[in-house]
């Protein structure tokens, strides 16, 4: 083994030495602090709730489908009795006192104690613009020489424009008739100011009758039924109500949907027209029109009439399948233009164009009420050489007979029933047509046409009773019997104190026309037009027709 030399390893034992030295000599380091206690706190038990019955929540209450809203439609008014058979249906009876117990037919008449006739007067339009009410009632007044007001009736949300005050309807109607001249075509006649003291009703069962308070009587079918009246069925209830004339009004009341069922097919016949798009289409025109019009007649107890001066509704026996499927996949659609109901006129027939509406009501410029073809599937327009918008049957007579130039109206008609004389082969008349009166007119178009003889021969004297109402005094019995002839035979059918209009002077000479075989008509189904030719089926034979360029041809539906 390598031995170390003493003087090397001294040095290095010193410098260990002191090294260890040093490092004994330094401070220890503080032991680090033991960790606090921990401590536990015991925390009180929670407190039990007191036990309380649990609460089960109440099922939600389902709500139903709203009621339907009902419609009052008056089927008669101005009635004197009104009776009702027993026991086709189980019927329950009320009056405003209560119920009544039916055992057989029964009948109802007005008992009020007294009734204070009104006047009666004309209702010319109803409109939703108070200044334009206010001209055309003041307009109407100036002109017809009848007191006119216009005042808002807050139920229908209108202003109502009235004329004069008649002592009777009938007065009130040969006014109301004279309006036409004036561009009032749609007006009629009510009555103001009437007034029945204790009104009441008098039920009559057999031998027993009995007399109850009150203006109303209600028959409502049980169970879904039905209510006969007047040789109808009708669905709702009927209501029977004294009226400020004493007499009684006849209304069904029902749902808006089932009424509807009554009227689309009354005035839209789903035979006819059976493409149920086309009904659906009629469905919301009719539905509009009703709900437009709610309360329009509520002075007389009813919404709306049942006739064209509103909607035809027949009730129960014109109701179709088809309809009734317009009707409901429509359920409760309507046309708004602005965010209000629409004005939703429309008519049972179509002569291939309709008219603007100021046509046919001057005050109404609704500009949705443009006229607009109606031809049907299957027909063909013709365009012959009348301007469009020529009424018929004007465009045929004034093509067939042209009006002289004349400013004179009875030259011109006189001019024109010569010529229609020497068309159908007849001598000329020697006398010229003195003017438009009715009665002269009557006279001319006897003797120019040899129907005097005719009337002595085919026109029973109780006829001339029954065909003319309230006629002139002045006129003869021969005058008499002329006009009744002639309205008979459709040649003149106007108010005999009136003179003729330019339509019935148009009317008349097509109807001579017809009469003396200068024009024919014939029914036919109409099959194709083309190249000039007209193709129609008459009965089981099928007919062509040339159709020359210019040629004026209408289609009356």
């Amino acid at each position: 083994m390598k031995k170390t030399p003493l003087s090397v390893l001294l040095p290095l034992l010193l410098a260990l030495g002191a090294s260890s030295a040093c490092r004994t000599a330094r401070p220890p380091h503080p032991a680090p602090a033991p960790p606090p206690p921990v401590q536990v706190v015991e925390e009180p038990a929670p407190a039990v709730p007191e036990t309380k019955p649990a609460v089960t929540p109440a099922e939600p209450v389902p709500l139903g489908p709203p009621a339907p809203l009902l419609l009052k439609v008056g089927l008669a008014t101005d009635l004197e009795t009104l009776s009702f058979p027993c026991c086709e249906e189980v019927l329950q009876v009320a009056v405003e006192g209560g119920g009544l117990e039916i055992v057989a037919s029964f009948t109802v008449e007005p008992a009020a104690a007294a009734a204070e006739q009104g006047y009666f007067t004309i209702q010319a339009a109803a409109l939703r613009d108070e200044k334009q009410a206010g001209e055309l009632a003041a307009r109407l007044g100036r002109e017809t020489g009848q007191p006119g007001a216009a005042h808002f009736d807050a139920g229908i949300d209108l202003y109502r424009v009235r004329l004069g005050r008649y002592p009777t309807r009938e007065a009130a109607e040969a006014d109301r008739r004279r309006l036409g001249a004036l561009g009032v075509t749609d007006s009629f006649v009510t009555s103001e100011g009437g007034a029945v003291t204790d009104p009441a009703l008098r039920v009559i069962q057999g031998a027993h009758a009995a007399v109850y308070p009150g203006r109303w009587l209600s028959v409502s079918p049980v169970a879904g039924g039905s209510v006969r009246v007047q040789g109808k069925r009708w669905r709702g209830r009927i209501l029977v109500y004294v009226n400020d004339r004493g007499r009684l009004n006849l209304i069904n009341e029902l749902p808006v949907e089932d009424y509807l069922r009554g009227v689309v097919p009354s005035e839209m016949g789903p035979i006819q027209y059976n493409q149920v798009e086309a009904l659906k289409a009629q469905a919301v025109a009719a539905r509009t029109y009703t709900l437009r019009n709610l309360g329009e007649f509520a002075g007389e107890g009813y919404d709306i009439c049942a006739t064209p001066r509103c909607q035809v509704y027949k009730g129960m026996e014109v109701e179709h399948p088809l309809s009734d499927r317009a009707i409901a996949e429509t359920a409760g659609q309507v046309l708004l233009y602005q965010g209000r109901l629409a004005d939703a006129l429309y008519s049972s027939t179509c002569g291939g164009h309709t008219e603007d509406a100021e046509v046919v009501f001057p005050l109404n410029r609704e500009p949705y009420l443009r006229g607009v073809p109606c031809m049907e599937a299957g027909f063909a327009r013709i365009e012959g050489s009348v301007a469009p918008g020529v009424a018929f049957p004007a465009g045929l007579t004034r093509t067939l007979l042209p009006p002289a130039a004349s400013t004179d109206p009875a030259a011109v008609l006189s001019a024109r029933l010569e010529h229609l004389a020497l068309l159908a082969g007849l001598p000329v008349p020697r006398e010229p047509l003195a003017s438009l009166d009715r009665r002269e007119v009557q006279r001319f178009v006897s003797a120019a046409f040899d129907l005097l003889l005719d009337a002595r021969l085919l026109l029973a004297p109780e006829d001339i009773g029954y065909l003319l109402h309230d006629p002139p005094a002045d006129w003869s019995e021969e005058d008499l019997r002329r006009a009744a002839y002639l309205m008979k035979s459709g040649l003149m059918t106007g108010p005999l104190d009136q003179p003729l209009t330019e339509g019935e002077v148009e009317g008349l000479l097509l109807a001579l026309a017809e009469m003396l075989r200068v024009v024919r008509r014939e029914d036919s189904t109409f099959l194709s037009l083309a190249d000039g030719r007209l193709r129609v089926r008459s009965g089981k034979e099928e007919q062509v027709y040339a159709v020359p360029a210019g040629l004026a041809t209408f289609r009356r539906l």
